[in-house]
């Protein structure tokens, strides 16, 4: 009788660590599922990033090269600044003008018509 009792504690032990297997095996196929999804998720995202990073560089660029022709235009305009006039340079400029009355200024070929039709006038009259 021992020998059965003995026998039908090993096998309970047996199947008590059988079962505790069967759950540690459970648990661990568990955390290799979760695994596994974390390491897909996180490829994922990872792809995902360097296609951002990828964008993002390349609006850099494109904003770098903005900034250099937006300079270099700058850089035109400053160099043609010499050449404007000043405020006060264009308000000394018009008060000559107001001045002189350059509208009222004639030509040669003016003056050489209206001789010609005070002549004639004179002529037609003697």
């Amino acid at each position: 009788m021992e020998n059965m009792e003995n026998v039908n504690a090993v096998s309970a032990l047996l199947s008590d660590f059988a079962s505790r297997v069967k759950a540690l095996e459970e648990r661990f196929n568990l955390s290799r599922e979760r695994i596994l999804l974390l390491t897909r998720n996180f490829v994922n995202r990872e792809r995902e990033l360097q296609k951002d990073m990828h964008l993002i560089q390349d609006e850099n660029k494109d904003l770098r090269m903005d900034l250099k022709r937006l300079n270099g235009r700058i850089d035109g305009l400053l160099s043609q600044h010499e050449d404007f006039a000043r405020k006060e340079e264009l308000a000394v400029i018009e008060k000559y003008f107001k001045l002189f009355e350059p509208i009222k200024f004639v030509t040669s070929d003016e003056i050489e018509e209206r001789v010609e039709k005070i002549l004639s006038k004179k002529k037609h009259k003697d």
